[in-house]
């Protein structure tokens, strides 16, 4: 869902944090609902894994490849 998101923009990598941190919220409330709550901050553990999972999604294979990310 989230790569989904990220691919609405030119260019993924300049979405500001907060927008970032907005879309992982409002994807966090839909598939968890009442069972798990969770405020996702810019520090946390949750923004930071998922940040760096996006990376991986968004990033073409052969820039990934290339520079080793």
């Amino acid at each position: 869902m989230l790569a989904h998101w990220c691919g609405g923009y030119v260019d993924p990598w300049s979405i500001e944090p907060t927008k970032f941190q907005n879309a992982m919220q409002l994807i966090w409330n839909e598939v968890y609902r009442d069972k798990i709550k969770h405020e996702i901050t810019l520090n946390g553990a949750v923004y930071h894994v998922v940040s760096q999972l996006n990376v991986l999604i968004v990033t073409p294979l052969p820039t990934i490849l290339f520079f080793g990310l």
